[in-house]
């Protein structure tokens, strides 16, 4: 995602305005100025999105010459996905690492939950279910199950 070099824009900038004859001639010396102006207006965003900027600029069958500011906006839509996407992965990669708690605090939090749910009665465990032949598990068993699955 990193910027253009000012070359590369006024290249991209300088083909698209050829392509897109103008309604007066303000000489080739101040058609310049103005690429290289705009040019810098785009070196924020990388070359693939300011050439696509282009494309769609000369797709759209316009007559007229865009300035700065369509052009950043039209490259800044494309390129804005990706920057979304790298922000995420940024956060991701410095987001914080929980440790894993050791076999034993896991044996130590589960014989505590074991004590804690055979002070409640299974009664939902004694109800049949809609459909099956065993009634369900009661939602303490289902805990514990889930628990022994992952030690």
């Amino acid at each position: 995602m990193r910027g253009a070099r000012l070359d590369d824009a006024v290249d991209c900038v300088t083909s698209l305005y050829g392509m897109i004859p103008m309604g007066r001639d303000d000489g080739e010396a101040a058609t310049l100025d103005t690429v290289e102006l705009i040019a810098k207006g785009l070196v924020s965003e990388p070359l693939w999105a300011i050439k696509a900027a282009c494309r769609r600029v000369l797709d759209s069958g316009t007559r007229f010459r865009p300035g700065a500011p369509e052009l950043l906006a039209l490259a800044r839509a494309d390129s804005l996905p990706f920057r979304r996407e790298a922000a995420e992965i940024a956060r991701l990669l410095g987001a914080k690492v929980l440790r894993t708690p050791p076999p034993e605090e896991r044996a130590r939090v589960a014989a505590g939950f074991s004590a804690l749910l055979a002070e409640f009665p299974p009664a939902q465990a004694q109800q049949p279910a809609r459909g099956r032949a065993e009634g369900p598990m009661s939602l303490g068993e289902a805990a514990m199950a889930t628990m022994r699955s992952s030690a």
